[in-house]
Parts: C-alpha cells; structure tokens; sequence
C-alpha cells in the first residue's frame, strides 16, 4: 500500500513538473529542426503514431524516441496509448496557456 502511495504521489510530483514548465522550456524545445518539424506535422496532419511521424525524417528510432519524450516532457506534445501504438497529437491547450499559438499556416 505504502508502495503504491510512493509511486502515485511520484506520479503527481512529475506531472506538476511537466504541467509549470515556462515557456522558455518550450521554445527551447521547438529550437531544434527536428523537434520544431515534428510539431509541423503534427499541425498539419493531427495526432499520428510515433511509426507514422518517422516515417517523415531519416532518423533512427532511438534518436526519434528521443525527441518525442524531449516534447512530451515540456508539454508540447501529448501522447495517448492506443493498443500497441502511441498517438502523439499537439497540446494546444499547453502552448496557449504559455501564450503560443499555432495555426496550419494561412488559417484563422
């Protein structure tokens, strides 16, 4: 029971973290092409799996998982298990919250 205490305040612990980052974290995050081509796509096209998104860079897997966990820990993007895959989709709530918008280029 105490086990499971530890690992839930844990759990809120990281999640308040992930939740206060400033918005310098996030632009620091979106500072790299790969990152910042990532958040495009996911703009234009919505949530995609992480084998849907590399199929757009040549990079290796390990470099692309990388990335995902560098943007889903400053809350730029979220993920959500959908059986076997992760569907990464903007966290618009998140950016604006640090006062960013993103539209699809052209669009209002």
């Amino acid at each position: 029971m105490l086990t499971q205490f530890i690992d839930i305040f844990k759990y809120l612990n990281y999640y308040m973290d992930v939740m206060n980052k400033s918005a310098e974290e996030i632009f620091k995050a979106l500072g790299n092409d790969t990152r910042l081509s990532i958040v495009k796509l996911l703009l234009k096209k919505g949530g995609l799996s992480c084998q849907q998104i590399q199929k757009h860079f040549p990079l290796s897997q390990p470099t692309m998982s990388h990335h995902f966990t560098w943007l889903v820990d400053t809350g730029v993007i979220k993920v959500k298990k959908e059986g076997a895959s992760h569907l990464y989709s903007l966290n618009q709530e998140r950016l604006e919250k640090n006062g960013i918008y993103l539209n699809r280029g052209g669009e209002k």
